[in-house]
Order: C-alpha cells, then sequence, then structure tokens
C-alpha cells in the first residue's frame, strides 16, 4: 500500500466515525423533537455533504441549520441518505484496504 491509499484509508476513517456518531446524535434529536442539537448537528455536517455533492442532503440539512422544521419524511431520507454515505465510505475503504 503506497502513502495515497494509507491516506485515503484514514481520511474515510475518520468521515464514517464521525458521521455514525453525527447520524445517532441526529436520530435522537428528531426523536426528542431536538431541533436546536439537529441545527448544530447539521452545521457540522453540511461542509462535508456540500463536498459529496448530495443536493437534497444539503438542503434538508440548510433548513435544520437555519432552525426551520423539516417534515417526518426528509427527517427519514436524511437518515437513510446519511446510513447510505457511510455504507458507500465503508465499501471504499475496504476497497481501498485490499489494494
Amino acid at each position: 500500500r503506497n502513502c495515497h491509499t494509507i491516506a485515503s484509508s484514514e481520511i474515510l476513517k475518520s468521515f464514517i466515525n464521525e458521521t455514525k456518531e453525527n447520524r445517532l446524535v441526529l436520530k435522537e434529536a428528531f426523536k426528542n423533537n431536538d431541533f436546536v442539537t439537529a441545527a448544530k448537528i447539521s452545521h457540522k455536517m453540511l461542509p462535508l455533504f456540500r463536498m459529496i455533492g448530495n443536493e437534497k442532503i444539503v438542503c434538508i440539512m440548510e433548513q435544520l441549520e437555519n432552525d426551520n422544521h423539516i417534515s417526518q419524511e426528509d427527517k427519514e431520507y436524511l437518515l437513510d441518505a446519511i446510513k447510505n454515505c457511510i455504507d458507500e465510505g465503508t465499501h471504499q475503504k475496504y476497497v481501498l484496504n485490499k489494494e
């Protein structure tokens, strides 16, 4: 494995761990109707998801960041979409580690 592969694997590991933790906090915030925490977590996650380029995730997070309530459908979509990003990151890390 070269330095690029190791660095990429470490970046993915960090993304996976942080995003899993943030997703759990967000899920709990939704459960408790705690939109202050949801706004803080969305603010924290937004830069990364802007880089990833998922416009719907970014749009929902921006609504949350601005203390706007979102629909139950958007909450479920957001949690599922974040989980899919975690799963994709996990897969990419596995592929990198096989190299």
